[in-house]
């Protein structure tokens, strides 16, 4: 493997375009360029910050209505040129620390997000599949990016009341039923690569991008062996709330249900979750329960969710003497137990990382990581972490970019374990005074 010099990268354009289409480029006044990316929202978004000594106002005012343009490449010899457009919709100025000039942060997002703000889907949609009715409100949008759309299934009955093509878009997400899994989690997010319609069991069952370790590993430091600091993970934080059992069991991550009511015939049903039964059924990115099988739960009312029913409707005569008897798949209260605990688990468990810039890294991917064992057990010490070392699931990332360096601050999550919780090794040596 080539050494990479870490974090570097070339910023070859940055242009603001005004309202009044004139182009200013700030590239040798920028301080720093945030652009997140989420698996829990739509699209992109981010702010640039740079100096100011001659007081951009009074030649073109910022009004929130500029367009952002950066180009940017990786390596100078090989890799090809990114280029992005946001939108502004937010300006904030103020002196900077040095109080000689003025410091502009300009947030921004997404052009299709004011394409979605301007936009009104009135319209029926009559069993028609979950991808037609997607791609379609995402012609809307005038968007020339990726759609990437997971193999779905069933037909669907849909009136869109006015709606934004993204709150089409994300009400599909709370009905689709995905062809190849049991579960039934989509999300619709943004990323560099375009927009995915995405199941979480799709994207924990892709295989790793790529392995992310920290330089503090034994592994890492053989003698002879060469470190690859592209490759490395520059800091780490295992976030402080990732076990907390009764919050999981308040948000429905072992046992919950739902109750679909019929106000006509007033009857009800009630359609349950069980972690344990259902957790072999389900593509995790490791083998093992969150939980032991010692754990207890014994009520699936701990996390109740009360709809009116759906299933009733269209199982009944009437509507199928009005729109037929197909596949009519749109039974919300058959696909929110699994979906309640399912978002649950994948919030379990989180780590943030830092890493040097990597085009390949972007949310909804899955790395392993290899992060170190800090226990003062001296068989142990920085050895790979026992629970922390393994195949995780990209959440978030957020780009950083400055004048010389281009680094990534991301969020992983992991929805189990390597191992079973029953099966404790025995340690030569135990650390009874940890202080």
């Amino acid at each position: 493997m080539s050494y990479q010099k870490p974090k570097n990268y070339i910023l070859s354009k940055l242009i603001i375009t005004t309202h009044e289409n004139k182009s200013i480029s700030i590239l040798e006044v920028l301080d720093s360029i945030s652009i997140v990316e989420d698996i829990y929202i739509t699209f992109l978004h981010g702010v640039v910050t740079f100096a100011d000594s001659n007081d951009i106002h009074q030649l073109a005012p910022l009004i929130g209505e500029e367009t952002i343009t950066m180009v940017y490449k990786t390596d100078e010899s090989t890799s090809p040129e990114i280029q992005r457009v946001f939108r502004t919709y937010r300006v904030e100025t103020s002196d900077d620390k040095y109080k000689d000039r003025l410091s502009h942060s300009l947030y921004f997002c997404s052009v299709e997000a004011f394409h979605d703000s301007n936009t009104v889907v009135s319209k029926s949609y009559k069993n028609k599949s979950i991808r037609f009715i997607i791609s379609d409100a995402f012609n809307f949008l005038d968007s020339k990016k990726k759609l990437n759309i997971d193999t779905l299934s069933g037909n669907y009955h849909i009136i869109s009341p006015n709606w934004s093509p993204f709150q089409l878009i994300n009400y599909c997400t709370s009905i689709a039923k995905p062809k190849n899994y049991s579960g039934s989690m989509m999300l619709f997010f943004e990323t560099s690569e375009g927009f995915n319609f995405r199941h979480l069991e799709s994207m924990t069952s892709e295989p790793i991008i790529g392995t992310w370790s920290s330089s503090n590993l034994k592994s890492s430091l053989g003698v002879g062996d060469e470190i690859e600091p592209s490759s490395n993970i520059i800091s780490y934080k295992i976030l402080k709330n990732s076990v907390d059992t009764l919050k999981s069991m308040s948000e429905g991550l072992y046992n919950n249900a739902t109750m679909a009511y019929d106000n006509i015939s007033k009857s009800y049903k009630v359609f349950g979750y069980d972690y344990k039964k259902e957790f072999d059924n389900t593509k995790n990115l490791a083998d093992f329960k969150l939980i032991s099988d010692n754990f207890s739960y014994n009520n699936n009312m701990q996390r109740i969710t009360y709809i009116p029913t759906t299933s009733f409707r269209f199982d009944s005569a009437y509507v199928k003497s009005k729109v037929g008897s197909g596949n009519v798949s749109e039974k919300k209260e058959q696909i929110i137990p699994s979906r309640t605990s399912m978002l649950s688990q994948i919030s379990a468990k989180q780590i943030e990382l830092e890493i040097a810039g990597d085009n390949r890294i972007v949310a909804g991917k899955t790395i392993k990581i290899e992060i170190p064992n800090v226990t003062a057990l001296d068989s142990l010490k920085m050895n790979k972490h026992r629970y922390n070392s393994k195949k995780v699931l990209i959440t978030s990332v957020t780009n950083i970019f400055t004048q010389k360096s281009h680094t990534m601050q991301l969020r992983v999550a992991d929805d189990s374990y390597t191992e079973s919780l029953g099966a404790m090794p025995q340690f030569d040596e135990v650390a009874y005074n940890a202080t």
